[in-house]
């Protein structure tokens, strides 16, 4: 709300109606929870030595689960399963959890750095926006394709979300 993107899809949308004879209108009303992140989110997968290997694609590759606390720059091993869940692990989750802040507590007594939630792509190869009501979370979570969340099972990710 209030960006370019959205006033570009406002103007396609109210000239597309009205392309069909219809006389659309704008009527302005005031929307809460509004959620901005200070800079995009960056995913970065880490060398043995802790060096940036590559950075993953933000849109394309992840998306920041709306809700996800925030992550100065947390590292940690990709393990599979919150069973396995070390301190200062991220967990990658085998589906999308039914219980999301069940999710979240687990993790947080595991003392884990964060989540890998499965998410597929939207058909234009990147992740559409999904508002939420949802309460807050209290651990970072990311969403990825499932494929490339089992392709990081081992290797070293670090995570910076800033809201």
């Amino acid at each position: 709300m209030g960006s370019a993107g959205h006033e570009r899809a406002v103007e396609w949308l109210v000239g597309s109606l009205a392309a069909m004879g219809m006389a659309p209108s704008r009527q302005p009303f005031e929307v809460s929870g509004v959620v901005r992140l200070a800079e995009p989110p960056r995913v970065e997968v880490l060398d043995p030595a802790g060096r940036v290997e590559h950075h993953l694609a933000y849109r394309r590759d992840f998306v920041e689960h709306v809700k996800s606390a925030s992550s100065p720059g947390l590292a940690g091993t990709v393990v599979a399963g919150i069973h396995v869940g070390q301190s200062g692990n991220w967990i990658a989750a085998s589906n999308v959890p039914r219980n999301l802040p069940e999710l979240v507590s687990e993790g947080l007594a595991r003392k884990v750095s964060g989540v890998l939630v499965p998410r597929a792509l939207g058909p234009d190869g990147f992740f559409a926006k999904q508002p939420t009501t949802a309460a807050w979370l209290d651990l970072p979570l990311i969403e990825m394709p499932p494929d490339l969340i089992s392709s990081l099972h081992g290797h070293s990710i670090r995570v910076t979300i800033a809201r």
